[in-house]
C-alpha cells in the first residue's frame, strides 16, 4: 500500500505496511484487494491482518488450475491500546495481488 492518502493520527508506515495505534480505543480495519491472481495447480493466496505480531485474521483463496482472478475483502474490529500495531501481509503459493490505488485499499478507523 504505497499510497498513503489520509493519516490524521500519523501512525502509518507505508514502507513496512504497519500502522501503530496513537490513541487507545476500538478500531475497524478494512482490507480490500480488488484483484488477486492465483495461477497454477493448487495455487493459494491469503491476505492477513497481523495484530501485535500475531496472525489475527485472514481470508483464503484457492484455485485448482490455471490463472484465476479473485477479489479479497477482510474486515475486523479490534480493542487497542496505545502503540498496538497492525501489519498487512500476503502469504501465497503461486499467487499475487495488484497493488494499485484502484485495485486495493486499507482503511483503519477509530470508532470508539
Amino acid at each position: 500500500f504505497g499510497n498513503k492518502i489520509i493519516d490524521t493520527a500519523g501512525g502509518g508506515n507505508s514502507s513496512t505496511n504497519t500502522y501503530t495505534v496513537q490513541l487507545a480505543g476500538t478500531y475497524l480495519v478494512m482490507l480490500d484487494l480488488g484483484i488477486v491472481l492465483t495461477n497454477g495447480t493448487n495455487a493459494v493466496a491469503y491476505p492477513r491482518i497481523v495484530y501485535n505480531g500475531s496472525n489475527d485474521a485472514y481470508t483464503y483463496i484457492q484455485s485448482s488450475t490455471g490463472a484465476q482472478y479473485h477479489g479479497a475483502t477482510l474486515h475486523k474490529m479490534f480493542d487497542c491500546s496505545l502503540n498496538d500495531t497492525f501489519q498487512i501481509t500476503f502469504n501465497n503459493t503461486n499467487g499475487t495481488y495488484y497493488n494499485g490505488a484502484n485495485e486495493c485499499g486499507l482503511s483503519i478507523y477509530m470508532i470508539g
